[in-house]
């Protein structure tokens, strides 16, 4: 992929609610959390800004907006992302942590 191109799908990405929040989904767990209160927040930030020009800042805002946030809401985020070696990972978490994990390893 050119860097045209995903200069390109960033900005598009940051123009509507669905698909900023379809890739917040993919760069972290798809929760509550991210859909109420991260993609809006992101939204706000990016209004009448630049678009990111990297996924990586895009990450920046996110980290900013999510100093923002009291303990709960922090703690609320973080526990969608499913556990280290959770019996029943799917999806991008799962090829993240290996959903072949062996019985005898999680049973640890």
């Amino acid at each position: 992929m050119s860097d045209s191109t995903v200069k390109l799908s960033l900005d598009k990405c940051c123009q509507d609610e669905t698909t900023l929040d379809h890739l917040l989904s993919l760069l972290f767990e798809p929760t509550p959390t991210l859909h109420e209160l991260l993609t809006p927040a992101i939204l706000e930030q990016l209004r009448g800004a630049p678009p990111p020009k990297t996924y990586e800042e895009i990450i920046d805002i996110c980290q900013a907006v999510g100093r923002t946030w009291t303990w709960e809401q922090k703690a609320e985020f973080v526990h969608g992302h499913p556990k280290i070696g959770a019996p029943k990972v799917t999806g991008l978490s799962g090829k993240e942590q290996g959903s072949a994990t062996s019985q005898v390893v999680l049973d640890r």
